[in-house]
């Protein structure tokens, strides 16, 4: 939770923010200390295999990796929480700032369905039924669309993140969303929109997300504009 005191921001018992700089107690956080520190609030390095993957799209030295993972919830959530946690880390500091939840973001995908994308999507899912790869418990061909908007904002947990609601939540909230994985990065389908934000993931191979964040200038960062969108991200999917 975030204290704020004197127009310092506190993190934690330990950590605060002061003019854009992370602290440790009175210890500026820098490029090669940020792993020993801010695993406090939960920032732990990539796996090695990852890491290596993406110090090889830059030509320079990276002795100590400015990338972290960040777990968000391993509730059916974690999507939908790794997303509003990036804009929540990003808006925070703001004056009128409003938390993004879970559940917003859940109600933002309902509220925006049509009849019309309502039966495309639901012809995708019984393929995925038909072809025994539907995860979750229901049948779309026994699934109003009334029925469809409720599992989707169910306290429940019965409806995951996948990626069709993915797709949905890219177009609405007008993002560009990149996945990576230890072989490196996973295609969205999605075309990389430079004027917009952008979430970064890490998908594990048991169907859960987590956060990633890059370590710059003293601050992790969660939500990147254009400018600040590490290099070798922009390398992994051809962009300058």
């Amino acid at each position: 939770m975030l204290i704020m005191i004197n127009n310092i921001n506190y993190l934690s018992d330990n950590i605060f923010l002061q003019d854009n700089k992370m602290y440790n107690n009175s210890i500026l956080i820098k490029k090669y200390n940020w792993h020993n520190y801010l695993n406090e609030l939960g920032w732990h390095k990539l796996p090695q295999k990852l890491i290596k993957i993406l110090n090889k799209q830059v030509s320079y030295n990276n002795n100590n990796s400015q990338f972290g993972q960040l777990e968000c919830g391993d509730d059916g959530n974690c999507l939908f929480d790794c997303i509003s946690l990036s804009f929540n880390n990003h808006d925070m500091y703001n004056k009128n700032y409003v938390p993004t939840t879970s559940l917003l973001l859940r109600k933002m995908i309902s509220k925006s369905l049509s009849k019309e994308i309502y039966e495309e999507i639901i012809g995708l899912y019984k393929v995925l039924k038909d072809s025994g790869e539907l995860e979750e418990d229901w049948d779309p061909y026994n699934t109003t669309m009334s029925e469809y908007k409720k599992m989707i904002t169910s306290s429940e947990d019965i409806f995951w993140g996948d990626h069709i609601l993915m797709d949905l939540l890219i177009n609405i909230l007008n993002i560009n969303l990149i996945i990576l994985n230890n072989n490196g990065i996973y295609n969205t389908m999605n075309i990389y929109k430079p004027h917009t934000m952008t979430v970064i993931l890490l998908y594990e191979n048991t169907n859960h997300f987590k956060l990633i964040g890059n370590f710059q200038e003293h601050n992790m960062i969660s939500l990147f504009n254009h400018r600040n969108l590490p290099l070798e991200i922009k390398n992994m999917i051809n962009i300058k």
